[in-house]
């Protein structure tokens, strides 16, 4: 688990707004540093603010919003998408010198967000930042140590972000073990389209025929269990990055749907050959062959 010293970070105040699974672990992280900023914390619900500071995952944790962004170098918000432009906002109103960052996996829509707090000026700085993890289980109870070490993040910043904000950013994800790299915010979103949004889909789809032919996860095997893992994760969380990729997402979901429809047919017609020449084609795929 790693806890590099980061000049970047010394003396900084970082506020996290936020403090789920992705909120909590990052300020458990930033607290844990040498020589690291000192952390603040704010969430929405009281108990998990107290909760944060009983863990030790962050030097304080005021009741207003305000006081939690007023004098932040950094301000990281682990909120839900569809939460973003408000709390935005409140972060470029209470620290206008602040570097901001978000955590939403969907970087057109962020920036969007930003844009319309921003406005034509481009005041302020900002990074949309995307790390690549996370779990299924959510809330502080969820986050630890150690979540961000070795994950790819996925950063894009307006053009009026300046160079050293950007590089301030990096340095951040760095001094937890992560490892930052600069992307478009169109070509990072349809690659969450198929990588990963598909994916939940998939797995919830899944997992809803599995409870309407009467079968419980207990009744799962092994492969099973890992198919379905995903449909664990939350709602709350997916509908509106959902929303903000429908576009996207739609014509993956056809694509599945119409792979699907086939192999249905192929069993009707006993072609279990051509069943068998897919399967072998995913496997390919899976082992790195890129079999087509």
């Amino acid at each position: 688990m790693t806890s590099a010293s980061s000049p970047a970070l010394a003396g900084r105040r970082v506020a996290v707004v936020g403090l789920g699974l992705m909120g909590g672990s990052l300020a458990r992280d930033l607290a844990a540093l040498p020589d690291g900023p000192a952390v603040v914390g704010w969430d929405a619900l009281a108990d998990t603010r107290r909760e944060a500071r009983r863990a030790g995952a962050v030097d304080d944790a005021p009741d207003a919003l305000d006081a939690a962004l007023t004098g932040a170098d950094v301000v990281v918000l682990a909120v839900p998408l569809d939460a973003l432009g408000p709390v935005l906002e409140d972060a470029l109103r209470a620290a206008p010198d602040a570097l901001l960052l978000d955590v939403t996996s969907l970087q057109a829509p962020a920036l969007a967000a930003w844009s319309a707090v921003a406005g034509q000026a481009g005041e302020g700085a900002f990074v949309s930042a995307h790390p690549w993890t996370g779990a299924e289980a959510s809330g502080f109870a969820a986050s630890r140590r150690g979540l961000y070490e070795g994950a790819r993040v996925f950063l894009t910043a307006p053009d009026a972000t300046a160079a050293e904000a950007r590089d301030l950013a990096a340095a951040l994800w760095r001094a937890l073990g992560a490892r930052p790299t600069w992307t478009e915010a169109d070509a990072h979103d349809r690659l969450m389209a198929a990588a990963s949004h598909l994916p939940q889909l998939a797995a919830s789809a899944l997992a809803d025929v599995l409870r309407e032919q009467g079968i419980s996860p207990d009744d799962l095997g092994p492969g099973g269990r890992d198919t379905t893992r995903l449909a664990a994760s939350s709602e709350g969380m997916w509908e509106p990055l959902l929303r903000a990729a429908a576009d996207l997402d739609a014509p993956l979901l056809r694509a599945l749907a119409e792979r699907l429809e086939g192999w249905a047919a192929a069993l009707e017609h006993g072609d279990t050959e051509a069943l068998g020449r897919a399967l072998a084609r995913a496997r390919a795929w899976k082992q790195g062959g890129g079999a087509r």
